[in-house]
């Protein structure tokens, strides 16, 4: 039996989707950038760094940690399906060119190692992290989102 799980996980403000009108976390990209910009656009009224998602967008293990789980859950393959590199394809380009341009208007996401950003837990993708000292947040966690 493993001693560690190490797998991809949303995080999320429950408090904010509750907030917001949601019932519950996103189950896809597509969802989660919608939300996220949602509550961003609500949040930065008081807040003006607030962002709506943020990753692991640092060059190290993370964010390559990051990718692969994005790859795969958006049904951009493995890297290496049955030896052959299957990497090249509309779906891996597609949730790559989306994760690598987060200042894109159509969603709200940004690196958690810029400032303002909560930072999250290793291997993890996180959607509106706890703010730091509040102590007024609640937060849940769930499967990361899915192609569908």
């Amino acid at each position: 039996m493993p001693w560690f799980g190490d797998y991809g996980i949303l995080y999320y403000r429950t408090d904010l989707l509750r907030k917001y009108g949601y019932s519950g976390p996103p189950k896809t990209w597509a969802a989660l950038f919608q939300m996220a910009k949602k509550i961003q656009d609500g949040e930065r009224g008081s807040n003006p760094n607030f962002s709506g998602f943020v990753f692991q967008g640092n060059a190290y293990e993370g964010l390559t940690c990051n990718a692969l789980e994005w790859i795969a859950s958006a049904g951009g393959g493995h890297i290496i399906d049955n030896g052959k590199v299957t990497i090249n394809n509309a779906k891996a380009r597609t949730i790559l060119d989306t994760m690598r341009r987060p200042d894109r208007q159509d969603h709200a996401a940004g690196r958690d190692d810029l400032p303002g950003a909560t930072r999250p837990s290793t291997r993890s993708t996180t959607v509106t992290p706890p703010s730091r000292g509040t102590g007024r947040t609640s937060t849940g966690s769930a499967p990361a989102p899915a192609r569908r």
